[in-house]
């Protein structure tokens, strides 16, 4: 696993906000278990599956990949 706090492109958050619309659930708790003794980063409060990577949302509405499993 690779930890990754990079900001995404404009095609990417768009991308990541229709899919958190689709899903029913907040991947946050997800995201943390993954990370065994690291932090998330502060301020991240929304995380979504997409294509390999975990992806969190601060509160400016930003996304971030965050955790990407290879």
């Amino acid at each position: 696993m690779d930890l990754n706090t990079q900001p995404v492109s404009e095609d990417l958050q768009k991308l990541l906000n229709r899919v958190k619309d689709q899903q029913d659930t907040n991947q946050l708790a997800e995201v943390e278990g993954f990370l065994h003794d690291e932090d998330l980063p502060p301020g991240l409060h929304t995380c979504t599956w997409w294509d390999g990577c975990y992806y969190c949302q601060d509160e400016n509405g930003n996304w971030k990949s965050v955790l990407c499993m290879s």
